[in-house]
């Protein structure tokens, strides 16, 4: 099928994302990722639990796991970069 894309190799990735405009890209994709994914999981605690201390405590936990997850992103993408 031919030679694969430079991006298929751990260096080509680092190097895209250590890049002016792979790391940026990267970083907003995962931004709306959990944005996207926040919208849905409220959307479904809000219609189907309805005490409201463990609503309260679910969209919470949700909200914790998804800004770890972008978090744990950015700081990647910063390894990355200052590696570069």
């Amino acid at each position: 099928p031919g030679p694969a894309p430079a991006t298929a190799s751990a260096a080509g990735w680092r190097a895209f994302a250590g890049g002016v405009l792979g790391g940026p890209l990267i970083a907003l994709l995962f931004g709306a990722l959990c944005a996207h994914a926040w919208v849905g999981m409220r959307d479904i605690v809000l219609d189907y639990i309805q005490p409201r201390g463990l609503r309260l405590a679910v969209l919470s936990l949700i909200a914790v796991v998804l800004l770890g997850v972008l978090v744990r992103v950015l700081l990647s993408l910063a390894t990355v970069a200052l590696a570069a």
